[in-house]
């Protein structure tokens, strides 16, 4: 296949004959990765077609493919073809930069599909298209074949009667400039490029689609119809298909189980990227770039320049379409030029396009010299990237502010493309296939038949004069060797553009000198337009109007209105029969303007609904927030395409808007008057180089005494702030909870009273009772889980900091109480005589808690001395011997591992037998208490009264109970069912919480060590002889540190960590031992009330404690892995930096160590401005920055 495509660069390189189709086919090649998706597309299509053609001869009926072949011989051709590997989505997680900048090819723009609006993906079909075999062969392949009725016209035959115009007809647009129509080429050159399919002959036939009229495909050709003016009959004009994509047509049960419609690719990506200029391929971008210096910069031109200015550079590639000049100057001997590449093939495709490329490749290296002078420590990546950062939000604004306002109307606009809303992730911003195919295509009826070149004074050029447009085709030596791009762009910005009018729409330089210098052997645009719709299933005009929600007209009369104008309804149904026929690229363009725009109601729909979804569906969009700042996003919208036109060419007035047409030459403003640009809101804020220009120990000390003086700070801090932040608290917290049990048992001491004398009376309400607590209970339940997590996090933060501060306060009041115990006992005493349940649940608290924590205390003083005698004792022997006999290495690498072992199942079991032994001690002391006081409240008169009513409803309780058991059988099951499980839950989480917590732990805590010291093994035993007096000056600090933190730290974790849960077991199993018996005791005298109470208590504490338990262990895992993390990465950057040795950049740089440390900050910057739209974060880290420098200097 590649040999015909050879044939056409041959028959270029020769100079005296260029086919107008060897040019349209070179231009429409497919390059790099967008030529390998065509080629196994069209390998895959073709070999599927051979083999369904084989077997109908065999078994003389139709019979798909997949039905003589495995799924294994299926998948082994989708893998030889390489039709596998374009359908699988890139990793987003190895995309360098991602969240930063946008790639090459645009993947990864959307996270969730990663291939949306990328380049190489199939064009969005947004009507079901339509093929004459339901699959792929395009609409008018069979001549006979009747759509709607009626056969479907040639496109030659309708360009003829329908667009034909003379030149000399062409009339101006009043309103807007020239470059309207180019720039509208310009910005369709960033989104959409549809390949040829790469073969120029047929499988089926081997026929030459250049040679033959045949269809076959990928031949398509443009059929002539009798009385043409200028190709004969029995000629044609040879046209390629659009190439597929896989997994579409014929090819799409390979990937989907059965065939579905034909769909063309895109090799560009959706977005506006200003991709035409930097390319949709990673490798086509890396080869624009300027990589011989760290600039950022574009690549240009190294023979010309245009007046001091930059040129676009010359492509490598051998052959020539481009080598015009003699043939059109009809001389010999002048010097011809290459042509130009830039990132879209479609450069050179006339003049007036070239200058706008360079125009931009200009403002692109004048963006990356302003930031290299603001951040001259940005790499050249970082320097690029920035610079075709601000050129893509450029692009954005003027096509979305100024330039589709002039096209689609403000209706549209303010329908379609008004405020911005944000970022979607589910819409679809790939482009239309309408949208690509037809709709921006509009502007072919917006050209002029010259492209003008005009003087300083905006006169016609007189050395330079206007250059007909068939003659400015693949034609760069004009700007090279006729005056640059001045001319062309004062051309552009003061002359007007054609007015497409119904009766005069296309040139006759398009129609029937395209590509070519003599018209007999040119392309018609028209056609190519129509027949290209036809190839890729569009349906007809009335099917896109209904898309739109516009009228469909169904005759000549109703086609008439929408047109207005009946002459041209009548003849477009003379060849169409009826208006669903009709092309929609056709009846677009005849359509009469929407106010204030240069398109009709269908096109400014579809425009501007295309333009709707990519920026909606652009992640990376200007103003979405996080890609730029808010002062940058307010220094952008300053910007003007005519201060770029001022910055980058020799012009002093322009018009302010470039693309309205100035009648009179004197309101053109001065260059100096438009306003610049302001690019201080980029100053730092980039990614700073990769690499530092200081050798390895420089780096790794700076970042150990950073560190090492940030550690130090982070957890005295720390320590201090907690430490007067609870004691300050503490007291309020301790009285609030003296007055929650004051309150809450004095409620029910009075609640007894109030039940025993007025029992008849609650009796008597009974049924009242039962009613409102009946509706009492469902409205909680409904409201239950609107309001849960609100209470949750309350009771969770008091709890929290209650036990806190309860620890600060514990050390005191535990001598505290040894002193003061009689004084106590007997202060209790009195308070008995008058708030007994109170006083006794207050006292029973904090005597159990002041032997635990005696316990407790002791216990954790050994264990962690222990620990820390252990290790120290450890470390020194080691390092002992691995410094004086480290030849001796094997065997202390096993003896090292030894004493780990040995050290870490004693600490396992010791702490399995002091949480065994605490459940001991705690039962204990509950029941030796409970009986204690029992004892003594036997002694006085108040008591006994309580105690001689108390068992009398005891023994009510259980009279009752046996009176209605079998009354109420199914009901206490049900109560005494949740009851147990209720228990049997809480402390089979209990101890399943703390047996996974110390797995977890003491593997945590072997494998960090068995690694850590493993490395630091290997690490002193090839750097002994080099640096030994250092290391041992750092291990010595090192190692004093790490043990006084995982003292501290071990510490504080597992006493806050055992004294929390404990206190809350004892304190649930406390206050529920309580309720227990009060609300059994209530539910015999209130039977279905006491039921949904009851209920609603235990569903209440149920979810309480379960997601208590449950955050608060979410909760200590965190912060553990918050300083296992926050230790990695320390012991990472600096045995990364310690052993690394960068070598240093060629070019100069700032002795200045200041700079090194920033970087640091930097990134911290960078992620804060993106996080936050003020500066004030940006200003006080920026500020500290003389502290970093200080930490610096003293190393």
């Amino acid at each position: 296949m590649c040999v015909y495509v050879y044939r056409s660069l041959a028959r270029v390189r020769k100079d005296t004959y260029i086919k107008p189709s060897d040019k349209l086919r070179l231009l429409k090649q497919p390059s790099r990765k967008t030529r390998s998706a065509v080629r196994a597309a069209d390998y895959l299509e073709q070999t599927l077609r051979i083999i369904a053609d084989k077997t109908r001869h065999a078994h003389k009926r139709s019979i798909n493919a997949t039905e003589l072949i495995s799924p294994n011989e299926l998948r082994m051709i989708e893998r030889l073809t390489g039709c596998a590997a374009q359908v699988q989505p890139p990793s987003c997680r190895t995309t360098p930069n991602v969240n930063k900048y946008r790639t090459a090819n645009s993947v990864c723009n959307n996270r969730k599909n990663p291939l949306l609006g990328a380049a190489n993906t199939p064009l969005a079909s947004w009507l079901p298209t339509i093929y004459e075999d339901g699959i792929s062969q395009p609409v008018g392949w069979n001549p006979g074949r009747l759509h709607n009725g009626v056969s479907l016209p040639l496109v030659r035959l309708v360009s003829n009667q329908i667009l034909s115009m003379q030149d000399a007809d062409a009339k101006g647009d009043s309103e807007y400039t020239h470059l309207v129509t180019f720039f509208g080429q310009w910005n369709d050159h960033d989104l959409s490029f549809t390949p040829f399919s790469p073969s120029i002959r047929s499988f089926s036939s081997g026929i030459d689609c250049d040679a033959s009229c045949e269809q076959s495909e990928p031949c398509f050709p443009i059929r002539i119809p009798n009385g043409d003016p200028r190709i004969s009959r029995n000629s044609c004009i040879p046209v390629f298909r659009s190439a597929p994509t896989c997994g579409s047509g014929n090819t799409a049960f390979m990937f989907g189980g059965t065939p579905n419609v034909r769909q063309q690719i895109n090799s560009l990506t959706a977005f506006l990227d200003v991709g035409q200029l930097y390319g949709s391929d990673q490798g086509l971008a890396r080869e624009l770039r300027d990589l011989s210096n760290d600039k950022g910069r574009l690549l240009v031109n190294d023979r010309f320049q245009d007046n001091g200015r930059d040129l676009l550079p010359f492509t490598k590639v051998a052959s020539n379409m481009c080598s015009t000049r003699n043939r059109i100057l009809n001389t010999t001997g002048l010097p011809e030029v290459p042509c130009f590449i830039a990132g879209d093939v479609r450069v050179d495709e006339n003049i007036a396009l070239t200058s706008l490329h360079t125009l931009f490749m200009r403002e692109h290296n004048r963006l990356a010299d302003i930031l290299r002078v603001l951040n001259p420590h940005w790499s050249s990546e970082t320097l690029y990237q920035e610079a075709r950062k601000i050129m893509g939000a450029y692009h954005q604004i003027i096509v979305i502010r100024d330039y589709l306002p002039h096209i689609v109307g403000p209706d549209a606009i303010k329908k379609l493309l008004g405020p911005y809303p944000g970022y979607n992730p589910n819409i679809d911003p790939s482009i239309a296939n309408v949208f690509a195919t037809a709709a921006y295509r509009f502007a072919h009826v917006t050209i002029q038949p010259l492209v003008f070149r005009v003087d300083e004074n905006f006169e016609n050029h007189p050395k330079f004069p206007s250059v007909p447009l068939y003659e400015a085709f693949f034609s760069p030596w004009r700007v090279v060797f006729e005056g640059g791009i001045d001319p062309l762009i004062r051309g552009l910005i003061s002359r007007p553009a054609k007015l497409n009018q119904q009766n005069h729409m296309l040139v006759n330089a398009l129609r029937e000198r395209l590509f070519a210098f003599t018209s007999h052997i040119a392309l018609d645009l028209a056609s190519l337009n129509m027949q290209r719709s036809r190839d890729h299933g569009l349906q007809g005009y009335t099917a896109w109007r209904k898309f739109c929600n516009l009228s469909e007209p169904r005759n000549q009369a109703e086609l008439a209105t929408v047109l207005n104008n009946t002459d041209l309804a009548r003849r477009l149904l003379e060849h169409y029969k009826t208006p669903a026929n009709i092309d929609v690229w056709l009846a677009g363009i005849a359509e009469p303007f929407v106010p204030g725009g240069r398109v009709g109601p269908l096109f400014s729909c579809l425009i501007g609904t295309q333009f709707q979804k990519i920026r909606l569906g652009d992640r990376l969009w200007w103003e979405n927030r996080g890609v730029f700042t808010k002062r940058q996003r307010d220094s952008l919208i300053t910007m003007s395409l005519a201060r770029i036109i001022c910055d980058n060419t020799g012009l002093k007035k322009v018009p302010a808007d470039p693309f309205r047409l100035k009648a009179n030459k004197a309101e053109f403003v001065e260059c100096s008057s438009i306003a610049e640009i302001d690019f201080t809101p980029w100053i730092d804020s980039g990614e700073r180089q990769s690499q530092s220009a200081y050798s390895g120990n420089e780096v790794s000390q700076a970042f150990f005494f950073f560190f090492f003086f940030f550690f130090f700070f982070f957890f005295f801090f720390f320590f201090f702030f907690f430490f007067f932040f609870f004691f300050f608290f503490f007291f309020f917290f301790f009285f609030f909870f003296f007055f929650f049990f004051f309150f809450f048992f004095f409620f029910f001491f009075f609640f007894f009273f109030f039940f025993f004398f007025f029992f008849f009376f609650f009796f008597f309400f009974f049924f009242f009772f039962f009613f409102f607590f009946f509706f009492f209970f469902f409205f909680f339940f409904f409201f239950f889980f609107f309001f849960f997590f609100f209470f949750f996090f309350f009771f969770f933060f008091f709890f929290f900091f209650f036990f806190f501060f309860f620890f600060f306060f514990f050390f005191f009041f535990f001598f505290f109480f040894f002193f003061f115990f009689f004084f106590f006992f007997f202060f209790f005493f009195f308070f008995f005589f008058f708030f007994f349940f109170f006083f006794f649940f207050f006292f029973f608290f904090f005597f159990f808690f002041f032997f635990f924590f005696f316990f407790f205390f002791f216990f954790f003083f050994f264990f962690f001395f222990f620990f820390f005698f252990f290790f120290f004792f450890f470390f020194f022997f080691f390092f002992f011997f691995f410094f004086f006999f480290f030849f001796f290495f094997f065997f202390f690498f096993f003896f090292f591992f030894f004493f780990f072992f040995f050290f870490f199942f004693f600490f396992f079991f010791f702490f399995f037998f002091f949480f065994f032994f605490f459940f001991f001690f705690f039962f204990f002391f509950f029941f030796f208490f409970f009986f204690f006081f029992f004892f003594f409240f036997f002694f006085f008169f108040f008591f006994f009264f309580f105690f001689f009513f108390f068992f009398f409803f005891f023994f009510f309780f259980f009279f009752f109970f046996f009176f209605f058991f079998f009354f109420f059988f199914f009901f206490f099951f049900f109560f005494f069912f949740f009851f147990f499980f209720f228990f049997f839950f809480f402390f089979f989480f209990f101890f399943f919480f703390f047996f996974f917590f110390f797995f977890f732990f003491f593997f945590f805590f072997f494998f960090f060590f068995f690694f850590f010291f493993f490395f630091f093994f290997f690490f002193f035993f090839f750097f002994f002889f080099f640096f030994f007096f250092f290391f041992f000056f750092f291990f010595f600090f090192f190692f004093f540190f790490f043990f006084f933190f995982f003292f501290f730290f071990f510490f504080f974790f597992f006493f806050f960590f055992f004294f929390f849960f404990f206190f809350f077991f004892f304190f649930f199993f406390f206050f529920f031992f309580f309720f227990f018996f009060f609300f059994f005791f209530f539910f015999f005298f209130f039977f279905f009330f006491f039921f949904f109470f009851f209920f609603f208590f235990f569903f209440f504490f149920f979810f309480f404690f379960f997601f208590f338990f449950f955050f608060f262990f979410f909760f200590f895992f965190f912060f553990f892995f918050f300083f296992f993390f926050f230790f990695f990465f320390f012991f990472f950057f600096f045995f990364f930096f310690f052993f690394y040795q960068p070598q240093k950049p060629q070019v100069n740089r700032s002795p200045d160590k200041i700079i090194f440390l920033d970087e640091v900050y930097q990134k911290l910057l960078r992620s804060l401005l993106i996080l936050s739209e003020d500066h004030l974060l940006f200003i006080i880290i920026y500020l500290f920055r003389p502290f970093v420098a200080f930490v610096f200097y003293l190393s």
